[in-house]
């Protein structure tokens, strides 16, 4: 996903040519919360550097009721464009995790927390929590993405990550962004409350 710089404030409307990742991303935040296992992850904020600067960012942080943190990957595949296999997004993500441990230690050190958008759920992070408390790590991506990948490659579920699954076509947002910005440049991104109950691929 392209990096933003820290705007003031996260914005659910984009571009209308947005209609993979960034979409997917917006949507899930403006449904505020996800269920997984019958467990609910309340979603705090988008795009979470993992180190200081321009840099790679999670795509989610969002928080389980036990108060621990969830951090999300999210792939996003469409007919022609199948996205990172899961090998190499797991690859990924266990690297994102260790250099943003690091960078909380960092950031301790020096009385200093992470930057949030102003219209993050959470004004700040417990960096406490992130650095000594156990981290949910997931990358999630819709049907189309695993049932691709499922196909093409055998890949194993490294013991560290969750994997999920959200009910969202492959063309949904594309549609959605015809439909929606007839009049602009930009649409708003959605799913149905239904895609807020996430299932294993």
């Amino acid at each position: 996903m392209n990096l933003e710089h820290h705007p003031r404030e996260y914005h659910l409307d984009i571009n209308k040519k947005d209609c993979n990742e960034r979409a997917f991303q917006r949507a899930i935040i403006a449904l505020e919360y996800a269920t997984l296992d019958n467990k609910k992850v309340s979603w705090i904020d988008i795009e979470l550097p993992i180190k200081e600067g321009k840099t790679k960012r999670f795509d989610l942080i969002g928080e389980t009721p036990d108060g621990n943190y969830v951090l999300c990957e999210l792939k996003f595949a469409k007919r022609k464009t199948k996205g990172d296999s899961p090998d190499k997004a797991t690859r990924q993500v266990l690297q994102y995790k260790s250099t943003l441990i690091d960078y909380a230690v960092r950031l301790k050190a020096s009385n200093k927390n992470f930057n949030l958008h102003t219209n993050a759920t959470y004004k700040r992070i417990d960096i406490n929590k992130l650095i000594t408390k156990p981290i949910k790590i997931i990358i999630a991506a819709n049907q189309q993405y695993w049932s691709y990948w499922r196909r093409s490659s055998h890949f194993t579920n490294h013991p560290d990550i969750e994997y999920w699954e959200i009910n969202v076509d492959s063309e949904h947002f594309a549609n959605q962004s015809k439909e929606k910005s007839k009049l602009g440049s930009k649409y708003r991104p959605s799913m149905p409350e239904s895609s807020r109950t996430w299932s294993h691929p």
